[in-house]
Protein backbone atom coordinates (compact mmCIF):
# COMPACT_ATOMS: atom_id res chain seq x y z
CA UNK A 1 0.00 0.00 0.00
CA UNK A 2 1.02 3.41 -0.64
CA UNK A 3 2.26 5.46 2.49
CA UNK A 4 0.72 8.66 0.80
CA UNK A 5 -2.62 7.74 0.31
CA UNK A 6 -4.88 4.46 2.60
CA UNK A 7 -6.15 1.45 0.32
CA UNK A 8 -4.08 2.75 -2.85
CA UNK A 9 -1.69 0.36 -4.22
CA UNK A 10 1.47 1.78 -6.07
CA UNK A 11 2.74 0.51 -9.05
CA UNK A 12 6.13 0.16 -10.14
CA UNK A 13 7.51 1.96 -13.37
CA UNK A 14 8.05 -1.19 -14.55
CA UNK A 15 4.47 -1.72 -15.09
CA UNK A 16 4.97 0.90 -17.93
CA UNK A 17 6.69 0.89 -20.90
CA UNK A 18 7.74 4.22 -22.55
CA UNK A 19 9.00 5.62 -25.90
CA UNK A 20 9.88 8.80 -27.56
CA UNK A 21 10.57 11.54 -28.32
CA UNK A 22 6.45 12.24 -29.44
CA UNK A 23 4.43 14.81 -30.49
CA UNK A 24 1.97 16.21 -27.48
CA UNK A 25 -0.22 14.17 -26.88
CA UNK A 26 -1.72 15.69 -23.44
CA UNK A 27 -5.39 13.97 -23.17
CA UNK A 28 -5.74 11.22 -25.76
CA UNK A 29 -5.05 7.71 -25.17
CA UNK A 30 -2.32 5.94 -25.65
CA UNK A 31 -2.76 2.97 -28.38
CA UNK A 32 -3.49 -0.12 -27.44
CA UNK A 33 -3.90 1.16 -23.58
CA UNK A 34 -6.02 -0.56 -21.07
CA UNK A 35 -7.98 0.78 -18.10
CA UNK A 36 -9.58 -1.26 -15.75
CA UNK A 37 -12.20 0.13 -12.49
CA UNK A 38 -11.35 -1.35 -9.39
CA UNK A 39 -13.19 -4.35 -8.76
CA UNK A 40 -13.73 -4.75 -12.19
CA UNK A 41 -13.19 -8.46 -13.67
CA UNK A 42 -11.77 -7.28 -17.41
CA UNK A 43 -10.15 -4.24 -18.88
CA UNK A 44 -11.36 -2.29 -22.19
CA UNK A 45 -8.58 -1.85 -24.53
CA UNK A 46 -8.52 0.82 -26.77
CA UNK A 47 -7.22 2.06 -29.86
CA UNK A 48 -5.83 5.85 -30.47
CA UNK A 49 -9.02 8.04 -29.57
CA UNK A 50 -9.16 11.99 -31.16
CA UNK A 51 -7.17 14.26 -28.78
CA UNK A 52 -9.94 17.38 -29.58
CA UNK A 53 -9.25 20.93 -29.51
CA UNK A 54 -6.56 22.20 -27.36
CA UNK A 55 -8.01 25.53 -25.75
CA UNK A 56 -7.18 27.78 -23.09
CA UNK A 57 -9.01 31.36 -22.46
CA UNK A 58 -6.46 33.34 -20.29
CA UNK A 59 -6.16 35.62 -17.91
CA UNK A 60 -9.37 34.03 -15.75
CA UNK A 61 -10.40 36.09 -14.43
CA UNK A 62 -10.43 38.57 -16.87
CA UNK A 63 -11.47 42.63 -16.52
CA UNK A 64 -11.54 43.67 -20.64
CA UNK A 65 -9.12 41.37 -23.08
CA UNK A 66 -8.41 37.81 -23.27
CA UNK A 67 -6.81 35.46 -25.17
CA UNK A 68 -8.51 31.71 -26.65
CA UNK A 69 -5.43 30.48 -27.26
CA UNK A 70 -5.85 27.08 -30.05
CA UNK A 71 -3.10 23.99 -31.01
CA UNK A 72 -4.34 23.56 -34.40
CA UNK A 73 -3.43 20.54 -36.29
CA UNK A 74 -3.40 21.74 -39.63
CA UNK A 75 -4.84 25.29 -41.17
CA UNK A 76 -8.48 26.07 -40.21
CA UNK A 77 -10.87 28.62 -39.40
CA UNK A 78 -11.51 30.06 -35.90
CA UNK A 79 -15.05 31.02 -34.37
CA UNK A 80 -14.92 32.26 -30.65
CA UNK A 81 -18.55 33.11 -29.02
CA UNK A 82 -19.31 34.29 -25.27
CA UNK A 83 -22.71 33.40 -23.89
CA UNK A 84 -23.60 34.58 -20.78
CA UNK A 85 -25.40 32.00 -17.90
CA UNK A 86 -28.75 32.79 -20.14
CA UNK A 87 -27.52 31.32 -22.68
CA UNK A 88 -27.44 34.74 -24.57
CA UNK A 89 -24.57 35.36 -27.25
CA UNK A 90 -22.48 38.73 -26.12
CA UNK A 91 -19.35 38.70 -27.82
CA UNK A 92 -17.98 36.71 -31.05
CA UNK A 93 -14.79 36.78 -33.26
CA UNK A 94 -13.99 35.29 -36.24
CA UNK A 95 -10.41 34.71 -37.06
CA UNK A 96 -10.91 33.31 -39.70
CA UNK A 97 -8.34 30.85 -41.10
CA UNK A 98 -5.14 30.53 -39.22
CA UNK A 99 -1.90 28.19 -39.52
CA UNK A 100 -1.47 24.80 -38.25
CA UNK A 101 0.25 24.63 -34.68
CA UNK A 102 -0.59 27.01 -31.71
CA UNK A 103 -2.77 30.21 -32.53
CA UNK A 104 -4.30 32.89 -30.46
CA UNK A 105 -7.30 35.26 -30.77
CA UNK A 106 -7.66 38.36 -28.55
CA UNK A 107 -11.52 38.47 -27.37
CA UNK A 108 -12.63 41.87 -26.30
CA UNK A 109 -15.32 41.97 -23.15
CA UNK A 110 -14.77 44.94 -22.10
CA UNK A 111 -18.23 45.52 -22.46
CA UNK A 112 -19.86 42.86 -20.78
CA UNK A 113 -21.10 43.18 -16.89
CA UNK A 114 -19.09 41.14 -14.26
CA UNK A 115 -20.14 37.78 -14.07
CA UNK A 116 -19.63 33.48 -15.30
CA UNK A 117 -19.17 33.15 -19.11
CA UNK A 118 -19.09 30.15 -21.66
CA UNK A 119 -16.42 30.60 -24.40
CA UNK A 120 -17.16 28.45 -27.14
CA UNK A 121 -14.45 28.28 -30.05
CA UNK A 122 -15.16 26.36 -32.85
CA UNK A 123 -12.51 24.83 -35.38
CA UNK A 124 -14.33 23.25 -38.71
CA UNK A 125 -16.39 20.94 -37.09
CA UNK A 126 -15.03 20.66 -33.68
CA UNK A 127 -15.88 22.40 -30.88
CA UNK A 128 -14.62 23.34 -27.05
CA UNK A 129 -15.67 25.37 -24.38
CA UNK A 130 -14.35 27.16 -20.91
CA UNK A 131 -16.39 28.79 -18.85
CA UNK A 132 -14.38 32.28 -17.62
CA UNK A 133 -15.00 34.77 -15.18
CA UNK A 134 -15.10 38.80 -15.77
CA UNK A 135 -14.53 41.06 -13.12
CA UNK A 136 -15.02 44.53 -12.53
Amino acid sequence: MSRNRPGVRSRSTADFAWSGPVQHTRGSVNRNQTFAAPGAREAVATEAAPVGLDLSVYPNPVRDRATVAVDLPEVAGVRAEVFDALGRRVATVEAGRLGAGFQSVPLDLGAVPAGLYIVRVTVGGEVATQTITVVR
